[in-house]
């Protein structure tokens, strides 16, 4: 049997150290996502997330800067799976498709998904949809700019009230009402009730 070069053997290393990496930080998540059931957010330690996750200190620092850190990471692959999900079909003809695309990679993300949200990052989620859905439009048209907003509002809407109601209602039924409303626009205008002053 050959023995490894010196270059192979960094490679073994370096795809190790890659793979413990990735196992470490999907401790600290999962860590994270079972001290929110528990407790806020702002409450949650550096100490108690390593303890929760079984990791070093090192270990954490070497994969986040800070608690928010997490966070942050968390946004990312909500955006990511977000604006993967859109471009896997055409909303204007899959309507249907997409929405159920959607809705099948929320589910996957719902304890992160939820965690953001009950750490106050909803307008954080909100402003990554509203960027995402006007990528390639500048606010030059104006038309276009105020209907992705308006989309991108709708949509993170949607998923937040989901999530956070532990996705009772089927996947089926909400792409069926909103790929209705995405090609028929509202039929019926909902009034909002307004609250009264009684002060």
């Amino acid at each position: 049997m050959k023995q490894m070069t010196e270059l192979q053997k960094k490679n073994v290393l370096r795809q190790s150290n890659k793979e413990s990496n990735a196992l470490t930080r999907e401790c600290i998540e999962s860590a994270l996502v079972l001290l929110m059931k528990e407790q806020s957010f702002s409450e949650i330690t550096i100490t108690d997330i390593i303890r929760k996750a079984g990791v070093s200190r090192a270990s954490y620092y070497r994969n986040y800067s800070s608690k928010e850190d997490i966070l942050e990471k968390f946004l990312q692959k909500i955006t990511i799976e977000y604006s993967n999900a859109l471009t896997k079909y055409d909303p204007s003809t899959e309507s249907f498709e997409s929405w159920l695309e959607l809705l099948s990679r929320t589910r996957k993300l719902a304890p992160q998904f939820k965690l953001l949200l009950q750490a106050g990052f909803g307008e954080k989620i909100l402003d990554r949809f509203i960027a995402q859905c006007n990528k390639s439009n500048n606010e030059s048209n104006p038309y276009l700019f105020i209907t992705n907003c308006y989309t991108a509002g709708g949509i993170y809407s949607v998923l937040s009230q989901w999530v956070l109601s532990d996705m009772e209602i089927a996947d089926n039924t909400i792409a069926t009402i909103c790929s209705d409303l995405m090609m028929q626009g509202l039929k019926n205008p909902v009034k909002c009730a307004l609250v009264e002053d009684n002060d």
